[in-house]
C-alpha cells in the first residue's frame, strides 16, 4: 500500500488546515496544476528539483502542490504489484488441502510446479504398468466453484489436442478430497529459455527451428478453436530437440465463425508476455496468441524479455503494454555490443518481430502460420510478406518517386506539426496521468470490492482494499476541484469502503469507528455537491446511496429512530430521480436498494407496509428490464422475503408461505449464476429459515423448540415442509461458516440458523440436541470478544435445549441449562445493559422450570421461581418507553399463575391471580397508547373468564 503524504495534498477546493494556502478555485489554475505536473514527471528525477524552484519564482503556491504530488507518486512507486499480489494472496483459493500420498493408481512423488490453477505433481503409475506422468490437482477448488469449472474446462480443453508438441493428456478425474485432477504425459525437458542458456552457442537457424515447432503447435490449437492466452518460455518445454507446450489452464474456446475467444476464467496472462488487449480488457482472439509468440521470439533472438511490465503507477503500467512498442532485436544486440549478429537481424527479423507485437491486434499477423510462413521465407532467403506489405516499405518507394515536391512541404509540414504535436502530447498526458488514477481508485471502490466483498474468508483482502483506497481517495478528494462525476465517485468511494469496515450484514473489518469518519467524508462530498447542482439526477443518486448505506450503518449501531429517517430519505431521494427521468436505471437501483433496507430493517414500520406495494414493483421491472443477474434476481427475492413477513405479521400465514417459496425460486436462479456469492447465499439461508418459521407457526416464531411455550406436535405437513426448510437453511449455513470461521458475522449467522432450526424435529429425534450444541459451542467462543450481543441468543438456545432435555425425562441436565440461564441473564443485567428483551424470553422458561419443580413435588422450590417470574413480568411491563407491549405481561404472568396455583392445589392463591390478571387486562383494554394485538388479547382474556 501508498504511503501517506506526510503532510496532505492540498487542491482545487480547498486546503486541508487553516494554516495552508489552497490553490484558487479557477480552472486555469487547476489546468497549471495539471501541465506543471506533468513537464516535471517526465523529467529525470535529479532535474525536477530545479524546474520546480524555477515554478515556485512564479508561482510558489502551484510548485508546493506538484512538489507534494511527486512525493506521493515516488513513495507509491510499485503500489499496484503490492496492491494487487496482496488481494490476490490474500483471496486466493488455492490454499486447499493438501493431497494424498496417491490418487487411484498413481503414487505422488514431487511438486514440480505451482500454480493459479492448482498445484503440478510428477507421479508413477503403480498397477498393471509403470509410468512416469504429471498430474495436476485444483488444490483451491474445495473453496472456489469457479475453479473447479475452469479446471474441467482445461481437462476438456487438452481432451481435443492430439499433436506431438503439446503435452497429451492421459486421464482424469476427482480425488477423495473432491478435488479435480488431471494426469498428462510427463515431459522430461527444460523451459525453451534454460534450454537456450545450456546451449548458448545454438546457432539462430537452430533457434528460428525450436520456433517455428511453437508456432506449429499454436496453430493447431487454434484451428481446434482453442487460444493459450498465456504463451511464455516457462510454458514451452525443449525434451530431446521437441517443444512442448504446457498448461492450458487459462485458455479460451473460440467461436468457429469469427475466431474470438469466450473466456473461460479471469486470469490474466503473465504480464511480461501479456498483450495490450489482454490488459485493456478487451476479447482476445487468435492474434493474442500471436503478440506473445513475437516476445517468445524476441526472446529467443536476444536472451532478453522485448516487453517489462512496469508496474509502478497506473499510466506506467499502461505505457509499458499498451504504448510502448517492443524494441528491434538488432538495436537490444547493437547496445551489448553484438555488432555481427545485429545486422543479421536487421531487417527481415526486426520486421518479423514487429508485425507479430504490433499493438493494434488489427495489424498484427492473422496467425500463428502467418508468423511462421514468414520465418521460413526468411530462413529460405525469400521476401517476407510483413516487409513486402509494410507501411514503411510502400512510403520509402513512394519518397523515392516524388522526393523533390515532398521535400520542400515536408519542411513546412515539420515545423507546424512539430509544434502541434507537442502541445497535444502534453495535454494527452496530462489529462491521460489524471484520468488513469482516477480509473484506479474508481476500479478499487466498484470491481475489486464487488469481487471480493462476498467471497468467503475475503476479509483480508477487504482490509488490503480498505487501506489503499482510503488513501487515495482522500487523494483524489483533495485534487477533484469542479469535477462533478469524479467527487459522485469519490463520494460513492467513501461509501463502500465504510461498508467494508464495518457492516452487521456482510463479513467486514469491524471498525465501526472508521466507517463513521468514511461515512463523514461522504456526507461533505454530497453536501457539497448538492449545493453546486441541485436537483442533478446522478446527485440524488449518490445521495440515496449514501443514506442507504448510513441508514444500515445507524441502525447497527442501535440507532434506530436516525436509521429510520435515513432510509425514508433515501428512498424519497431516488423517486425524485425517476420522476425527474423513468427510465433512469442507477435511480431505480438505488430506489430498490433503498426499499430493500426499509423492508428489511423496518418490517413493523409504518412506512414499510405503506411502500411494500412499490417494492415489489421495483423488483419485478429491474428483473424485466433485464440483462438478469445474479444482483437483480437475488434483490427480488429479498423483496418476496420481505413481503412474506409483513403477510406473515399480518395473520396471513398462507400468503407468506406462497411469498416466501417464490423469494426462494429467485435467490436459487442467482445462486445458479454466482455460486461462491457469500450474499447471495446468505439470503437463500434466511428465506429457508422463513419457510421453516411459517411452518412451525407459533413454535417457530415465539418458542423455538419449547423455550417459550410447552412442545406441542404439529400437523404431518407442517412437520414435512418445516424440516425441509430447516435442513436447507443449516446446509447453507454450514457452507459459509467453513469458508469463512474466524469471521464474527459468518459464525453469528451459523449459530442461529442451526439453533433456530431445531424447532423443525420431531419431540423424539436426537438431532436437536445436537444442533444446540453446535450452536451453543460456536456462541461461547464468540461470547469471549462479543459478550452483549451473543449473550441474548446464549439464553434462547439453552432455554431450547432444557425443553428438549424436559421432553425426554432427562430433567437434571434441563435444570442445568435452566440454571445457566439464570446466571446467563444476571450476568447480562450486571453488565449494566437494558435486559428487558432477555427477560421476556426468560419469563416462559422459567415458568416450564417452575411447572416443572411441581411435578416433581418440590412445591418450595416451585413457588420461589413463579415468584421470579412475577417479578421479571412487572420489570417488562415497567418498560413501556422502550417496548409498546410490554403492558401485556404482567396481567399475561397473573392468568398463567392463576393455573400454576390451580395446579398446586393452592384455590385461594389461584382466586387471587385470577382476579389481579382481570383487573391488569381490564387497565389495558381502557388505553389507547397500547398496541391493537395486545387489547384484543386483554378483551379475550376477559370474554373467557365471564364465561367460566
Amino acid at each position: 500500500m501508498a504511503e501517506r503524504d506526510p503532510e496532505p495534498l492540498t487542491g482545487p477546493g480547498g486546503a486541508r488546515g487553516p494554516d495552508r494556502a489552497a490553490l484558487p478555485e479557477a480552472p486555469t489554475a487547476w489546468l497549471r496544476l495539471q501541465a506543471l505536473f506533468d513537464r516535471v514527471a517526465a523529467l529525470p528525477l535529479p532535474e525536477q528539483g530545479a524546474a520546480l524552484d524555477d515554478a515556485a519564482r512564479e508561482a510558489p503556491e502551484l510548485a508546493d502542490a506538484v512538489r507534494r504530488l511527486l512525493a506521493r507518486d515516488r513513495r507509491g512507486a510499485d503500489w499496484i504489484g503490492r496492491v494487487v499480489t496482496a488481494v490476490a494472496d490474500a483471496a486466493s483459493p488455492d490454499r486447499g488441502p493438501a493431497p494424498r500420498v496417491r490418487i487411484g493408481p498413481y503414487r505422488l512423488v514431487r511438486e514440480i510446479g505451482r500454480g493459479g490453477m492448482g498445484t503440478v505433481f510428477e507421479a508413477e503409475r503403480e498397477d498393471v504398468f509403470t509410468k512416469r506422468v504429471a498430474i495436476k490437482i485444483a488444490t483451491g477448488a474445495v473453496y472456489s466453484a469457479d475453479l473447479a469449472r475452469r479446471f474441467h474446462e482445461e481437462r476438456q480443453i487438452l481432451a481435443r489436442l492430439e499433436h506431438p508438441s503439446i503435452a497429451r493428456l492421459l486421464d482424469g478425474g476427482t480425488t477423495e478430497d473432491h478435488l479435480p485432477y488431471l494426469v498428462m504425459e510427463y515431459v522430461d525437458g527444460v523451459p525453451l529459455t534454460t534450454h537456450l542458456d545450456q546451449h548458448p552457442h545454438a546457432s539462430l537457424s537452430e533457434r528460428l527451428a525450436l520456433f517455428l515447432q511453437v508456432c506449429e503447435a499454436v496453430q493447431y490449437a487454434h484451428e481446434s478453436l482453442v487460444i493459450h492466452r498465456d504463451l511464455k518460455p516457462a510454458n514451452i518445454l525443449v525434451a530431446s530437440g521437441q517443444v512442448r507446450l504446457l498448461d492450458f489452464g487459462i485458455a479460451t474456446l473460440t467461436s468457429p465463425v469469427d475466431g474470438r475467444g469466450r473466456q473461460t476464467g479471469s486470469t490474466l496472462a503473465t504480464l511480461d508476455y501479456c498483450s495490450p488487449e489482454q490488459l485493456s480488457g478487451l476479447g482476445v482472439t487468435t492474434r493474442t496468441d500471436v503478440y506473445a509468440l513475437g516476445l517468445v521470439l524476441y526472446e529467443l533472438l536476444t536472451g532478453e524479455r522485448g516487453q517489462h511490465a512496469d508496474t509502478t503507477s497506473p499510466i506506467a503500467l499502461q505505457q509499458s503494454i499498451v504504448e510502448t512498442p517492443v524494441p528491434a532485436p538488432s538495436d537490444c544486440l547493437a547496445r551489448r555490443g553484438d555488432a555481427g549478429l545485429a545486422r543479421r537481424l536487421r531487417g527481415d527479423l526486426d520486421t518479423i518481430v514487429g508485425a507479430a507485437t504490433e499493438k493494434d491486434a488489427a495489424r498484427r499477423y492473422a496467425s500463428a502460420a502467418a508468423l511462421a510462413e514468414d520465418v521460413r521465407r526468411h530462413l529460405a532467403h525469400e521476401p517476407i510478406r510483413a516487409r513486402a506489405a509494410g507501411r514503411a516499405y510502400r512510403a520509402t518507394r513512394f519518397v523515392r518517386r516524388r522526393w523533390r515536391p515532398l521535400a520542400v512541404t515536408a519542411v513546412v509540414v515539420a515545423l507546424v506539426v512539430t509544434g502541434v504535436a507537442a502541445v497535444l502530447r502534453q495535454a494527452r498526458q496530462t489529462e491521460r496521468r489524471f484520468q488513469q488514477v482516477r480509473q484506479l481508485a474508481n476500479t478499487l471502490m466498484t470491481d475489486v470490492h464487488t469481487a471480493i466483498r462476498d467471497l468467503p474468508a475475503s476479509t483480508a483482502a477487504q482490509a488490503i482494499v480498505v487501506q489503499t483506497a482510503a488513501d487515495y481517495l482522500d487523494g483524489l478528494a483533495s485534487d477533484a476541484g469542479g469535477d462533478r462525476a469524479l467527487r459522485i465517485e469519490i463520494a460513492e468511494g467513501y461509501v463502500r469502503v465504510a461498508a467494508l469496515a464495518y457492516s452487521l450484514t456482510r463479513p467486514s473489518l469491524e471498525r465501526p469507528d472508521d466507517a463513521a469518519s468514511y461515512y463523514d467524508r461522504a456526507e461533505a462530498t454530497v453536501a457539497g455537491l448538492e449545493r453546486d447542482a441541485p436537483g442533478d439526477p446522478a446527485v440524488l443518486v449518490a445521495r440515496s446511496r449514501l443514506e442507504t448505506a448510513r441508514a444500515q450503518f445507524l441502525d447497527a449501531r442501535g440507532r434506530k429512530a436516525e436509521a429510520l429517517t435515513a432510509i425514508i430519505g433515501a428512498a424519497d431521494a431516488a423517486e425524485r430521480v425517476l420522476a425527474i427521468r423513468a427510465a433512469d436505471e442507477t435511480g431505480l437501483e438505488a430506489l430498490s436498494d433503498a426499499l430493500s433496507v426499509l423492508m428489511a430493517t423496518f418490517e413493523d414500520s409504518v412506512e414499510a407496509s405503506a411502500r411494500l406495494g412499490r417494492y415489489l414493483e421495483v423488483a419485478e421491472l429491474r428483473v424485466g428490464r433485464g440483462p438478469v443477474t445474479a444482483a437483480s434476481l437475488s434483490d427480488l427475492g429479498v423483496a418476496y422475503a420481505q413481503a412474506g413477513k409483513l403477510a406473515s405479521s399480518s395473520g396471513t400465514p398462507a400468503t407468506a408461505t406462497r411469498h416466501y417459496r417464490r423469494g426462494i425460486e429467485f435467490h436459487e436462479r442467482a445462486l445458479a449464476l454466482e455460486p461462491e456469492n457469500a450474499a447471495i447465499r446468505r439470503d437463500l439461508m434466511l428465506a429457508w429459515n422463513h419457510v421453516s418459521e411459517q411452518s412451525l407457526g407459533e413454535r417457530g416464531t415465539t418458542s423455538y423448540a419449547g423455550s417459550g411455550a410447552r412442545f406441542t406436535p404439529l400437523p404431518p405437513d407442517a412437520q414435512a415442509l418445516a424440516q425441509e426448510a430447516a435442513l436447507k437453511t443449516v446446509e447453507h449455513a454450514t457452507w459459509l461458516f467453513e469458508r469463512d470461521p474466524s469471521n464474527a458475522t459468518v459464525a453469528m449467522d451459523f449459530a442461529i440458523a442451526v439453533g433456530r432450526s431445531a424447532p423443525a424435529f420431531p419431540i423424539g429425534d436426537p438431532e436437536p440436541i445436537r444442533m444446540l450444541d453446535r450452536s451453543l459451542a460456536t456462541l461461547a467462543t464468540l461470547a469471549r470478544e462479543h459478550a452483549s450481543g451473543v449473550s441474548y441468543f446464549l439464553i434462547e438456545f439453552l432455554g431450547s435445549r432444557a425443553e428438549r432435555h424436559r421432553q425426554r425425562g432427562e430433567i437434571a441436565r434441563a435444570r442445568r441449562d435452566w440454571e445457566l440461564v439464570r446466571r446467563e441473564l444476571a450476568a447480562f443485567r450486571e453488565s449494566g445493559s437494558t435486559a428487558y428483551r432477555h427477560q421476556r424470553m426468560v419469563i416462559p422458561m422459567f415458568q416450564n422450570w417452575a411447572l416443572t419443580l411441581a411435578e416433581q413435588g418440590d412445591r418450595r422450590a416451585a413457588a420461589a421461581l413463579a415468584a421470579d417470574v412475577v417479578q421479571l413480568s412487572d420489570e417488562v411491563g415497567a418498560s413501556e418507553a422502550s417496548y409498546a407491549r410490554a403492558a401485556g405481561w404482567p396481567p399475561r404472568v397473573r392468568g398463567w399463575l392463576a393455573g400454576f396455583h390451580h395446579a398446586l392445589g393452592d384455590e385461594a392463591a389461584a382466586a387471587r391471580a385470577r382476579r389481579d390478571s382481570l383487573r391488569m387486562w381490564a387497565e389495558v383494554a381502557s388505553r389507547s397508547d397500547v398496541p391493537e394485538d395486545v387489547v384484543a388479547e386483554a378483551r379475550a382474556a376477559i370474554a373467557a373468564q365471564a364465561t367460566r
